[in-house]
Parts: C-alpha cells; sequence; structure tokens
C-alpha cells in the first residue's frame, strides 16, 4: 500500500508539473507575442474608456470621434509593424507606447474638460494629442 500511494503521488506531482510547465513557461517568442497583445489590449482598453465617457455623458460625439481617429491611427500603426517583418521591434513598441500614452492622456483630459462648468472648446482638447500621438 505504502509504495502505490507513493507511486500516485509521484504521479500526480508529474502531471500538475507538466501543466504548470506549460502554462507558465514561456520561451523568447511567447513574451514579442505578449508584448505585441500589450499594445493591443491597450488600444482596446482606450476604446472602451472612450466608449463609457460617451455612455456617461463625459464625452461628446464629437470627442469621442476624434479620441477614436487618434486609436485608430495607433492601432493602424501597430498592425503595419507587426505585418512588415512579423516582429515589432523594441523602438516600435517603445513608438507606440509613447503614442498609447498620449491618446490616454488626451481621453482623460477630455473627460475632465467636460466635466468643469463652463469648459470650452472640449472637443479641440482632445484631438491635439492624439493626432500628435499618431502622425507617421
Amino acid at each position: 500500500m505504502k509504495i502505490s500511494n507513493w507511486f500516485l503521488g509521484v504521479g500526480l506531482c508529474v502531471v500538475a508539473s507538466t501543466a504548470f510547465a506549460k502554462e507558465g513557461g514561456r520561451g523568447h517568442g511567447e513574451r514579442m507575442k505578449e508584448g505585441r497583445r500589450g499594445v493591443e489590449a491597450r488600444i482596446e482598453n482606450q476604446e472602451r474608456r472612450i466608449q463609457k465617457g460617451v455612455e456617461k455623458g463625459k464625452l461628446t460625439q464629437d470627442d469621442a470621434a476624434k479620441l477614436q481617429e487618434g486609436v485608430n491611427a495607433i492601432k493602424e500603426e501597430a498592425k503595419a509593424a507587426s505585418e512588415s517583418d512579423g516582429k515589432v521591434t523594441k523602438e516600435e513598441r517603445k513608438a507606440l507606447r509613447k503614442k498609447l500614452k498620449a491618446s490616454s492622456e488626451a481621453i482623460r483630459n477630455a473627460k475632465k474638460s467636460d466635466d468643469s462648468p463652463g469648459a470650452e472648446g472640449g472637443a479641440s482638447t482632445p484631438s491635439a494629442p492624439a493626432e500628435g500621438g499618431s502622425g507617421q
């Protein structure tokens, strides 16, 4: 009985460690794909933030359209970078992150400008960082 329990325990450890290795063991290629997904996830998050801003009345349709235009430009740049040679280089990722940061700040600022009473030019505020962050 003791030996069979030992084999059962060892067998369970082997199965568990194999499953863990498959889940957690990421090679270089997996990290590269994950980096691409990281950019995509940030883009999707920004699109959700824009939509929620409209739903909650913090963004006008014009504000949302201009912000989305900037996000779309970043999305196209990310797609082009990954399709050109199948890789997104460190420099390309850095540039995309910089543009995503500017776009994120533009979304935040647009929501704030519409919250403040008497805020004028709310539609012009988001377009400057989003366009500046997506030009190329």
